[in-house]
């Protein structure tokens, strides 16, 4: 079986996804139509690559679909929550490797975290960015 996990991000995909005979519209409802939402979510609770696939929506920094069960806005805190956390963290003193081991992020999900740049205009890393760095 293939699987992502923050721990150790190899393989961006996953074996026979429950969502894969799914309406892909119902991943990426529009605001208001709760619906589709719902679907969505009982698709990923009975699927066994539900965890990984929430791992990697937070590694990617997912700001559209449903993944693991999870809408993106419901993610949001949660990944605001360990970026506070690794940059405390590195704070601290802390290798990369050290906040990883710590808290059981890949590297590679540390080193994000770690770059990201909050401009005045509230975007994260210059997406939807007006085109100039804040």
């Amino acid at each position: 079986m293939n699987h992502v996990t923050l721990q150790r991000l190899e393989v961006k995909f996953f074996d026979n996804p429950a969502c894969v005979s799914s309406n892909p519209e119902a991943f990426f409802p529009e605001k208001g139509v709760p619906v589709l939402s719902i679907a969505a979510k009982a698709v990923c609770f009975a699927c066994n690559h539900r965890q990984e696939c929430f791992d990697y929506a937070l590694l990617i920094d997912d700001r559209w679909a449903i993944m693991g069960g999870v809408t993106a806005h419901d993610r949001k805190p949660i990944r605001d929550e360990h970026k506070r956390v690794v940059k405390e963290a590195a704070k601290e003193g802390l290798s990369n490797e050290q906040i990883s081991a710590e808290y059981g992020y890949s590297i590679k999900y540390v080193e994000r975290l770690l770059e990201e740049r909050i401009y005045l205009n509230g975007t994260v890393d210059g997406r939807f960015c007006n085109g100039k760095d804040n």
